[in-house]
């Protein structure tokens, strides 16, 4: 769970039309989300939760916490897998104002 100045991270494993009514009701809570692909082979999806740590995970077996989850600094609004140069994946946080300033973009 959250502490103070923190939120909690939600994974998001659900097609895409759920998927974007889960990450509205995750940010109308205040938390923060990463999207999974629910199509992804199983070890992929394994290798998405290990790398970004969430609290919880919401699948088609509905919300439920994470052992070792991590939650992120308030303001954040999503955590985006990505391989970056190195080819590691690696999560990189994206704050509510970036989320914004993209949907004006």
């Amino acid at each position: 769970m959250a502490g103070p100045g923190e939120v909690d991270l939600l994974a998001i494993v659900a097609p895409r039309r759920r998927a974007a009514d889960l990450v509205r009701d995750a940010w109308d809570r205040g938390e923060a989300v990463t999207v999974v692909d629910p199509t992804a082979p199983a070890a992929a999806v394994e290798q998405v939760l290990a790398t970004v740590a969430p609290t919880h995970v919401v699948d088609i077996d509905g919300r439920r916490a994470l052992p070792g989850g991590l939650p992120v600094p308030e303001g954040t609004a999503a955590v985006v897998v990505t391989s970056g140069t190195t080819g590691a994946p690696k999560g990189v946080e994206l704050t509510v104002e970036g989320a914004i300033a993209i949907g004006h973009g």
